[in-house]
This record gives C-alpha cells, sequence and structure tokens, in this order.
C-alpha cells in the first residue's frame, strides 16, 4: 500500500516538472480518499504559485539606474576630455617653444663663430651643438606626447629630474651673480613641462592611478 508520504514526495516532483516514481492515475485515486494529500496539494500549489516570480513581473531597473548615473558620468567624461584637450594644447606649445629655443641656440653659436670664440676653446662649440641637440629633443617629445598622453608616465621623470638639477643650479648662479635671463626661461620652461605633463598624466588615467595607490597605502591587513 503506498503511504501518504509517498504520494505527497510525488506530488512535490510533479509540481516541480520532474518525473514521479507513481502514476498519475495512483496519485488521483489516491487523492479523491485522503483529505490530508488534497490539502497537502492545494498549499504546495499556493507556495509555488507564491514563490515562483517570472522576468515580467521583475522591475526592469536599468533604465532608472542608467537615468540616475548617466549624466554624471558624462559630466565626468566631459570634464576629463576638456582637461586633457588643454593640456594637450599647451604641449603642443611648448614643444615650438623649445623647437625655437633650439633653433636660437644654433643662431648664437654661428654668431660665437664669427666672433672667433670657438676658436679659442673648442668646447664651446660641442656644448653649443649639444644643448640645442637636447632641446630640440625635448621639444619633439613634447610634441610626441601631446599625440600619444600615454607618453607623458615616462617623460614626466625626464622633465622633473632636469627641473630639479637645473633649480639648483640656478640657485647657486643667484648667490655668485651670475644668473643669466636665458637660464630664467629655461628653468620657468622646464617647470611648465613638467606641470603640464602631470597635468596631462592625470587627466588620463593617473587619477584612478593615484587613488588606488592611495587606498593600497591606507589598507588594514587583517590576520
Amino acid at each position: 500500500m503506498i503511504s501518504c508520504q509517498e504520494i505527497q514526495r510525488a506530488i512535490s516532483a510533479k509540481l516541480d516538472n520532474e518525473k514521479a516514481d507513481i502514476d498519475d492515475t495512483i496519485i488521483e485515486a489516491h487523492l479523491e480518499g485522503c483529505a490530508d494529500c488534497r490539502a497537502y496539494l492545494e498549499n504546495a500549489r499556493l507556495l509555488k504559485a507564491e514563490l515562483s516570480v517570472t522576468d515580467d513581473d521583475a522591475p526592469d531597473l536599468t533604465d532608472l539606474i542608467l537615468a540616475g548615473v548617466g549624466p554624471e558620468v558624462r559630466r565626468a567624461e566631459s570634464r576629463r576630455a576638456t582637461s586633457l584637450a588643454i593640456a594637450r594644447t599647451l604641449l603642443v606649445l611648448l614643444g615650438i617653444a623649445y623647437i625655437i629655443w633650439a633653433i636660437a641656440t644654433l643662431v648664437e653659436s654661428t654668431h660665437l663663430v664669427t666672433e672667433g670664440i670657438f676658436s679659442e676653446d673648442p668646447l664651446v662649440s660641442d656644448m653649443m651643438v649639444n644643448l640645442a641637440a637636447a632641446r630640440v629633443a625635448l621639444g619633439f617629445g613634447l610634441l610626441f606626447a601631446s599625440w600619444k598622453t600615454e607618453v607623458a608616465t615616462g617623460m614626466l621623470p625626464i622633465f622633473a629630474t632636469l627641473w630639479t638639477f637645473s633649480f639648483g643650479f640656478a640657485a647657486r648662479d643667484l648667490i655668485v651673480g651670475t644668473l643669466s635671463n636665458g637660464n630664467i626661461v629655461g628653468l620657468l620652461l622646464l617647470l611648465a613641462a613638467t606641470l603640464v605633463l602631470v597635468w596631462t598624466w592625470l587627466s588620463g588615467y593617473g587619477r584612478s592611478a593615484v587613488r588606488r595607490a592611495w587606498q593600497a597605502a591606507n589598507a588594514r591587513p587583517t590576520f
């Protein structure tokens, strides 16, 4: 004889769309004569109806979330793009300034040739040529960074180091009274280039990198 527990297990299997071990005719015949199993069937149907939530019943919150987050994301992206565009423009201007400065250095070297200074000290000739080449390299580096902004990360230590050493020598020249206008202009150009490279880096992915580094520095390990 089949017990009520077996019938109820079969009822649960059928409600879950699983194969029951008992034939349907046997279940129906048992339900006709068992009030407890009929009550179990009704309660199981009600419980399944309450727990069954279809995709149509679930509210679609995608539009609501995008409506709240979208404008803020677009504003942040617009600010970042504007900041990066300004930084790239400044990199172009600084690159052109360095190239013009290099040309001026070469022009000055020709004046030194006509005045006979190179013939007296050949090292001055090498110094002027190397100085012009270095300024051209810095100028084209800034122009390249304006095109490929990710290059600013690698150029930043170079310009920062150049400015640091130049500032130290300028302070010495100021003390001994040999600081020239050219040294001041060069120092200001190096400082401007360094700051604009920092600006370019932060306008790109540098801000998120700084945030991650700050979070990692303030992290407290748990043991």
